[in-house]
């Protein structure tokens, strides 16, 4: 473990995920409010070098091979790839280039104007049902969200599942 004195942000979690289990059922709110309460404040150097380790380590031992081979089939195919993803900008840019992926639709977490994390969601997890006509997307190669066409990103019959 890299910084053990953060471990105690993890008891605060409690209270929010009881409410959840309660029937608070808002998972963006349950989500903002962990990534504040245990990443709130760290800088954004920090979190993209972690990003770029995490997304090396789960490409290399932390996915089904059978996805890594589907991956690559569709790469084979010149397939247009889009990881698709709940979770927030933090690191699915980084899986989505590890990966060799051509964009990817995740949640958007905002940062302050100091470059720090503030942790709230800026952009809404059920993005695409609200807006039909573009997703906002991922490029790998940042980590912010921009508009692409829905047609882009378009579901083929086969899909990688993990």
């Amino acid at each position: 473990m890299r910084h053990p004195w953060r471990l105690w942000r993890w008891l605060p979690c409690l209270l929010p995920l009881l409410r959840y289990a309660a029937g608070a059922r808002d998972r963006g709110a349950l989500k903002s409010r962990i990534i504040q309460l245990t990443l709130g404040g760290v800088a954004s150097a920090p979190l993209a070098a972690w990003a770029v380790r995490f997304a090396r380590r789960l490409v290399r031992s932390g996915l089904y091979a059978e996805a890594l081979e589907c991956i690559t089939a569709h790469q084979r195919n010149h397939d247009h790839l889009v990881l698709l993803s709940a979770s927030p900008n933090l690191y699915v840019p980084e899986i989505a280039q590890a990966l060799r992926f051509d964009a990817c639709i995740c949640t958007e977490v905002r940062w302050g104007a100091d470059q720090r994390l503030d942790g709230a969601l800026s952009s809404p997890i059920a993005a695409v049902r609200k807006k039909p006509n573009a997703s906002p997307t991922c490029s790998p190669n940042n980590n912010h969200c921009s508009a692409m066409p829905t047609a882009t990103a378009r579901r083929t019959s086969n899909t990688c599942r993990w």
